[in-house]
């Protein structure tokens, strides 16, 4: 498993996971917080929608988790696809995003 921070201070789209040549990233779990009143996030596989738009409320953060990881990477909450990186997009109106997120690689 790997893990990629997420801090983001600016509006539109952020790397957060680079793409990997023949690989899939499948992200099991992330967690992020605003320091602004009005966000929203969105995460991409490049440029493919993998979520809907999350509204962020200041302070209160967003933590999801797939639930237990067994080795063959069974579980996730979304992946990219074959060497695609995974991206986010934000609305952060002059606040902070930070968080993380974990993922694995598959064939």
């Amino acid at each position: 498993m790997y893990s990629a921070a997420i801090n983001i201070t600016s509006d539109g789209t952020h790397l957060v996971v680079p793409g990997v040549p023949g690989r899939k990233i499948r992200v099991v779990n992330y967690c992020f917080t605003s320091s602004d009143t009005a966000n929203t996030v969105q995460f991409f596989s490049n440029i493919t929608a993998l979520t809907g738009v999350m509204h962020v409320v200041k302070g209160v953060p967003i933590a999801i988790a797939a639930g237990q990881l067994f080795p063959s990477g069974a579980l996730m909450l979304f992946q990219g696809a074959v060497g695609e990186p995974i991206r986010i997009t934000t609305t952060t109106n002059s606040g902070v995003i930070g968080g993380h997120l974990v993922y694995i690689l598959a064939d």
